[in-house]
């Protein structure tokens, strides 16, 4: 497995990632075991990358539930999760970077959700400046993205950027994607192969049952560093379709979640039947309900976020009000944490800081000023004082006096 393979069995670029894999999750126990041993787990498991040794341990699966959506997770050993990202940040990403276009914006460093919504608002002051707000944008989204990936349509996208020994490594990966759907009958496993899989409805098969007779090869686990990847680059061939085949400038995409600004439905219509067209081939499959076609003139939601484009050029740009409501939510909770001497007050101001500052470049000052006046009421501050803002120093007093 060593030739080919330099960047990975590379003992600084191990290092570097178990930093990054460390990073919000020092607090577990495997992580300070891992730690501990650093320099003998990092010498090893490069020995064993060089001489062809290294094994995957058993994936751990779990059901995990956030803000209404439940989610089905493989999570990988620390010490396979730091060859994984280290696969991932130095083999990777370097080749599939260059072929992606720059409106793709999860999952990559400096393009986030931030990234995400600033292009949007690119696209719509470009777009008013050629027609007006007389114009349509149409959100779509995929059903089921991660849990529909077929694995031979990924290998076959991922072969050509990769050498030998990068490619067997990957599809070393793919293993842990698979769904043994033994206990299945045939025109059940037949419909999860051909149609919409949904990974949630199969995870509690008992493992005494899954012997191997029928293996669905589609899903990719969420939880895994190269998952993300995958979805960085699976839907290239729909990107490519609408920004370089029909040269469409208003589109983006963020992992599953899509638009397409144009001034005519017709033209909508026709771009539609062609990413309908390449989903099909791919095993893909666009959510019929969320597929929505709406006036820029109107009010619309993308990653969160309400936009309108009104008839002077402006964008209007909202958060939804359900986000205030969570944050005073959470806040009610800090509080009792701060009144049990749980939590610091300077702590809950940290948090509260940080959120602030995410949602400020909105318009949505009277919904802030409404939640700042809780947040003064909820930890003692004096009414009126404003803990969140920026005092000066007596240096810099003194300079502006100079």
């Amino acid at each position: 497995m060593s030739e080919g393979l330099e960047d990975l069995y590379n003992i600084d670029h191990l290092y570097e990632s178990f930093i990054c894999t460390k990073a919000g999750t020092d607090w577990k126990e495997s992580v300070q075991r891992y730690e501990i041993n650093l320099l003998e787990n990092l010498t090893k498991v490069s020995r064993e990358l060089q001489d062809g040794t290294f094994r995957f341990k058993p994936v751990i699966e779990f059901k995990l539930s956030e803000r209404g959506h439940t989610r089905f997770i493989k999570s990988h050993h620390i010490y396979d999760r730091v060859v994984l990202l280290c696969f991932v940040k130095f083999v990777l990403l370097p080749k599939v970077l260059p072929k992606v276009i720059y409106d793709n914006a999860a999952s990559i460093t400096g393009r986030g959700v931030a990234h995400a919504r600033k292009r949007l608002c690119v696209h719509l002051d470009r777009f008013y400046k050629e027609h007006g707000n007389k114009g349509y944008i149409r959100l779509f989204d995929f059903s089921k993205f991660y849990d529909n990936i077929r694995h031979d349509k990924a290998l076959e996208l991922f072969r050509p950027l990769l050498n030998d020994e990068e490619f067997n490594f990957l599809k070393l990966n793919f293993k842990h994607f698979e769904f043994d759907l033994s206990p299945l009958s045939e025109e059940e496993f037949i419909r999860c192969r051909d149609g919409v899989f949904n990974s949630l409805n199969y995870i509690d098969i008992p493992k005494d049952a899954r012997t191997g007779e029928k293996m669905l090869h589609k899903s990719v686990g969420i939880g895994s560093p190269v998952s993300q990847t995958i979805g960085i680059y699976y839907p290239k061939m729909i990107d490519d379709y609408v920004k370089t085949v029909r040269g469409c400038r208003y589109y983006a995409r963020y992992n599953d979640d899509f638009y397409i600004i144009s001034d005519t439905i017709e033209n909508l219509n026709s771009l539609t039947a062609g990413i309908l067209k390449i989903c099909r081939e791919y095993g893909l499959y666009l959510n019929p309900r969320k597929i929505k076609t709406i006036p820029l003139s109107r009010e619309f939601v993308y990653l969160k976020i309400a936009y309108r484009l009104k008839d002077n050029g402006r964008i209007v740009k909202r958060v939804l009000s359900e986000n205030f409501r969570r944050e005073r939510r959470r806040l009610r909770k800090f509080q009792k944490l701060y009144r049990a001497d749980k939590m610091t007050r300077e702590y809950a101001l940290k948090c509260y800081k940080t959120w602030r500052g995410n949602y400020l470049k909105f318009d949505n000052k009277r919904q802030i000023r409404k939640t700042d006046a809780l947040f003064i009421r909820l930890f003692d501050y004096k009414k009126g004082e404003k803990p969140w803002k920026k005092t000066k120093t007596s240096k810099q007093m003194k300079t502006k006096q100079t």
